[in-house]
């Protein structure tokens, strides 16, 4: 039997998209949490940023979580892209940092990386 105290939650991205809010809504296990993609690296917006902002927004989830999937590069510019592709955030939106290979040479500078990824969202 699955833990009862965790919190569900959904990926979604163009790759995963949602086609039925409403449906998602009304699910026996909705989610709680739903994590919307928004950017990758310095080049990638990810092309259902909008529509999903637009469909949590227009849904009474708990939690929306808006997040970056790093790479290698200006760990700044990458910050301040994200942030500017997300835009302002509503009282129950967070942003995240999806971290999945490092961006840096070792675990050391990989951890100041994701220190200055914050500390510029801040």
């Amino acid at each position: 039997m699955p833990p009862t105290n965790r919190a569900r939650g959904l990926d979604i991205s163009h790759h995963r998209p949602v086609k039925d809010w409403g449906a998602l809504l009304h699910a026996p296990e909705r989610p709680v949490i739903v994590g919307i993609k928004a950017t990758e690296g310095m080049k990638f917006t990810d092309p259902k940023l909008i529509e999903h902002r637009k469909g949590f927004r227009d849904n009474p989830f708990l939690l929306g979580v808006y997040y970056h999937f790093a790479r290698s590069g200006n760990v700044f510019d990458q910050a301040k892209r994200f942030m500017e592709k997300v835009g302002p955030l509503e009282s129950n939106e967070r942003l995240c940092l999806d971290l999945e290979v490092s961006p840096a040479s070792s675990q050391e500078r990989a951890l100041d990386w994701v220190d200055a990824f914050y500390h510029e969202l801040m």
